[in-house]
């Protein structure tokens, strides 16, 4: 996943928002999601997880109203329990 672009445009993304529990689909205008990173992240020489670094921006209608997101950063790790492929 060293750096890939995701357009969240695609058919292919879905991208929602998570308001204290009201999770709502977000209606996206533009926007990407780049992953500059993946790296492993071993404990006592076992891989865990996998850390995926990167950046995100995108202009929404969020609840009727234009949102703009900009210069996001995440990082977040994935193992078998958080990555689901359907």
């Amino acid at each position: 996943m060293d750096n890939v672009t995701l357009d969240l445009t695609s058919p292919t993304c879905n991208v929602v928002v998570n308001d204290g529990g009201n999770v709502q689909a977000v209606q996206i205008l533009d926007g990407t999601l780049i992953f500059k990173k993946a790296r492993d992240l071993k404990v006592d020489n076992l891989l865990t997880e996998i850390v995926l670094s990167g950046t995100f921006e995108f202009h929404a209608i969020i609840n009727q109203l234009p949102v703009t997101m900009s210069k996001g950063r995440f990082d977040v790790g994935v193992d078998y329990e958080n990555f689901y492929k359907y």
